[in-house]
C-alpha cells in the first residue's frame, strides 16, 4: 500500500512539470549547393546608407572665398562694380588658388573697360589649370578689343584646342570671317559641324548650311578640296596671307 502511494505521488509530480504550451522547434537549416563562381557576394547595403553620408568638407580657405565670390555675384547682379570687386579681392585673398574668383574679377575688370588690368588678371588665371581654358578665351577677347589681333587668335585658338565648345567655336568662326579668313572659317565650322552630331537637328542645320556657304567662299584654297595639311599653324599662315592683301 505504501509503495502504491509513492508511485500515486511520483506519476502526480511528473504530471505537473509537464509543459502546457509547446512552441514549434527551428525549420531546419536547408543546405546550400556549392557554387562553381565562389563564395556568393556580400550583400549589398541598405537603401539610402550612402546617401546618407555627409559630403566631404572643402578647406576653410576655399570655403570662404566662395562664399565672397557668391556675394561679389549677387552685387554685379544688382549693378554695384565697386562692392563686386571688394568681394572678389576677398575672395582670393582667402584662397589665391580659387581659379573661378579670378575668372570674374577680370570679368568685371572687363566690363568696366579697365582692360589692361583684365588682362593681368587673365595672364594669372591662365596659370590654374581647371581655368586655362576660360581664361585664354576672356584674355583673347581683351586682347581683340585692346587692337592685338594675332594674340587673341592665338589665345582663343588655344582655348579651343583645351576645351573646344560650341561658344567659343562659334566666336573663332566670327572672327575669321571678319578678316575674310575663309579657308580658316571653314576648317573651324566644319569643328564645329562634327562638335554638333548627335545634336539638335535645327543647330545642325545651320551649322551645315555656313559650311556649304565658307566652301563657296574658299574656293580652291579649301584645305580639304586641294588636300592641304591644316596642322602644323597652317590657320595661322592662311590669317598672314590674309593680311598681307590689300583692302
Amino acid at each position: 500500500m505504501a509503495r502504491l502511494l509513492v508511485f500515486a505521488l511520483v506519476g502526480t509530480r511528473g504530471a505537473a512539470a509537464e509543459p502546457t504550451m509547446r512552441f514549434p522547434d527551428p525549420p531546419a537549416a536547408t543546405p546550400v549547393a556549392p557554387s562553381r563562381q565562389g563564395p556568393a557576394p556580400a550583400p549589398a547595403p541598405a537603401a539610402g546608407v550612402e546617401k546618407s553620408k555627409p559630403p566631404p568638407r572643402e578647406p576653410w580657405g576655399r570655403a570662404s572665398a566662395r562664399e565672397h565670390l557668391r556675394r561679389a555675384l549677387e552685387h554685379r547682379r544688382r549693378g554695384d562694380a565697386a562692392l563686386a570687386l571688394m568681394e572678389l579681392n576677398e575672395a582670393i585673398r582667402f584662397d589665391p588658388s580659387y581659379g573661378e574668383a579670378y575668372l570674374e574679377l577680370a570679368s568685371v575688370r572687363e566690363s568696366t573697360g579697365d582692360l589692361g588690368e583684365a588682362e593681368r588678371v587673365y595672364d594669372t588665371a591662365a596659370r590654374i589649370p581647371a581655368v586655362r581654358a576660360r581664361a585664354q578665351e576672356g584674355r583673347a577677347r581683351v586682347l581683340k578689343s585692346a587692337g592685338r589681333v594675332s594674340e587673341a587668335f592665338r589665345d582663343l585658338e588655344s582655348s579651343v584646342e583645351l576645351e573646344p565648345t560650341r561658344q567659343r567655336l562659334e566666336r573663332l568662326v566670327e572672327w575669321y570671317v571678319e578678316r575674310r579668313a575663309w579657308p580658316a572659317a571653314l576648317v573651324a565650322s566644319r569643328r564645329l559641324l562634327a562638335l554638333l552630331d548627335g545634336g539638335p537637328k535645327p543647330e545642325r542645320d545651320a551649322a551645315r548650311l555656313k559650311v556649304q556657304a565658307l566652301v563657296v567662299l574658299a574656293g580652291e584654297v579649301d584645305p580639304v578640296v586641294a588636300g592641304a595639311n591644316v596642322h602644323g599653324g597652317w590657320v595661322r599662315r592662311s590669317l598672314a596671307t590674309m593680311a598681307r592683301r590689300p583692302r
